[in-house]
């Protein structure tokens, strides 16, 4: 779709998966996207020199991101969120990055999803911060912490958060269900702000490598996707969000205890 407009697959891609994941490097890439690793560092010289990313070495690794100052960065975004909107969702899917991705077996899977049920049957605190693009004219980082109620219902846990954000930014609440399908081994997220009745799905959960679950496929609720992962610590459960729509570009992550 994009190739036309950029000259090359290879490009529309790299830009395509830095704006869902936000940033990059050429190994990745190579593993997730199937590029090629010396093309795939071509291009993103190009982009950098072009001003549309910026670069900096995360040990010996050099990551690419889109460069804030790009004058046409805002234009850029709408563009890229569009041609992803019209992708299938396994195309969507394809491009957002998790660090774990081997299968786990049956045995580990139903052992893992029972340490996270129980845990999540305790839970009474959490914290968040949810934010947006960096480069966004009305980009926001928010930080908050509060309690947790959960409801106990046998096959579902209901969560009812109250919190507050950081710098008086005012009141937090928030109301999840969880359920746990022991023949499928997967966690169901739904958010309940218009009830128990008319619940909006955000996805499935299921056991990849270590200790970390991940969506089992990107989910559309309007014009915006849902997808995220789940990484369990042992103290508390570590819950990543991401919204990528028209008008959404937004990371949440909670820490429950």
């Amino acid at each position: 779709m994009l190739k036309p407009l950029f000259g090359s697959n290879s490009v529309s891609q790299i830009l395509l998966f830095i704006l869902v994941n936000e940033e990059c490097y050429a190994h990745q890439l190579q593993r997730v996207l199937g590029l090629s690793v010396t093309p795939a560092q071509k291009a993103l010289a190009r982009l950098e020199t072009g001003g549309i990313l910026k670069s900096c070495y995360r040990g010996k690794v050099r990551v690419y991101a889109f460069h804030p100052e790009y004058p046409l960065l805002n234009e850029l975004a709408t563009l890229l969120k569009k041609a992803y909107n019209q992708l299938s969702l396994e195309e969507k899917k394809r491009y957002y990055y998790l660090p774990y991705e081997q299968k786990k077996e049956k045995k580990q899977v139903n052992d893992l999803l029972k340490s996270i049920w129980e845990h999540m049957r305790i839970v009474t605190q959490m914290t968040l911060i949810a934010r947006s693009r960096k480069d966004q004219k009305s980009a926001y980082t928010r930080k908050g912490k509060g309690n947790v109620l959960v409801e106990d219902r046998g096959q579902s846990l209901i969560f009812q958060e109250n919190g507050a954000w950081q710098k008086d930014q005012g009141g937090y609440q928030n109301r999840f269900r969880w359920s746990w399908n022991r023949p499928q081994g997967l966690l169901t997220l739904e958010h309940l702000r218009f009830g128990e009745s008319n619940p909006v799905f955000l996805f499935d959960l299921y056991a990849t490598g270590g200790n970390t679950l991940e969506s089992l496929s990107p989910h559309l609720h309007g014009d915006d996707t849902y997808f995220g992962w789940m990484e369990y610590k042992g103290l508390f459960l570590h819950l990543h969000i991401r919204t990528l729509g028209p008008k959404k570009d937004e990371k949440i992550e909670y820490a429950y205890v």
